[in-house]
């Protein structure tokens, strides 16, 4: 979803619901998308008010469909764009279905705001030093360690500020642990409300 074209809040929200319902059929297959962000939504040709979910190549199970056993929460080797994922992900945990979530509201934020969330000038920073640098222990540190703590220390207030709505959402992902099913009503529920606020538009048109 970067051509070039910006979204209001509305359409965003409109997006956002749509992008759960596209998630939630890929969890209920048993799989985790581990790559949520801007660049793998497509807007379709024919239907402009309709939304692809595109390039499952990190995309793997996150339960065994024949047992029921979940994969350990501890993922061996990084997996996914350290600038979208969510804080437990970076942290080195595995993903789960909440953290493909976590990740579409970073999404959603992230093109209201241009293609920016509070930590990316901090990851810029680091890759423009590593860049630029000789020493190896400037260029030791992983980004998604680098994204966690640029992460940690930003608030959902802050996160959050042009889209207040949106503290919900996170606050509930964030309190669930990582066997959780998410409550994907739930989640368009508080993606509707935020619509309700505007001029009570509730069509599907996704560009407003």
């Amino acid at each position: 979803m970067r051509n070039g074209r910006y979204f209001s809040a509305k359409s965003i929200l409109k997006f956002g619901i749509q992008a759960i319902q596209r998630i939630r059929a890929l969890h209920e297959l048993g799989y985790v998308h581990s790559d949520i962000k801007p660049e793998n939504f497509l807007i379709g040709d024919t239907d402009p008010n309709c939304i692809y979910l595109i390039d499952f190549g990190l995309s793997r199970q996150f339960i065994n469909t024949t047992t029921g056993e979940f994969r350990s929460p501890y993922q061996p080797k990084y997996r996914g764009t350290a600038a979208y994922c969510s804080l437990f992900v970076n942290m080195g945990y595995e993903h789960a279905r909440r953290d493909d979530l976590i990740s579409l509201g970073h999404t959603m934020i992230s093109i209201l705001e241009r293609n920016q969330l509070p930590w990316f000038g901090t990851l810029r920073d680091y890759l423009r030093l590593v860049r630029e640098s000789d020493s190896i222990e400037n260029r030791s540190r992983p980004l998604h360690k680098i994204a966690a703590a640029a992460q940690k220390a930003t608030s959902i207030e802050e996160l959050c500020h042009r889209m207040p709505m949106m503290q919900r959402f996170f606050e509930y992902l964030y309190g669930l642990n990582y066997e959780d099913r998410p409550e994907y009503e739930y989640l368009e529920g508080i993606l509707s409300d935020g619509l309700a606020s505007f001029e009570a538009d509730l069509s599907n048109n996704l560009i407003t």
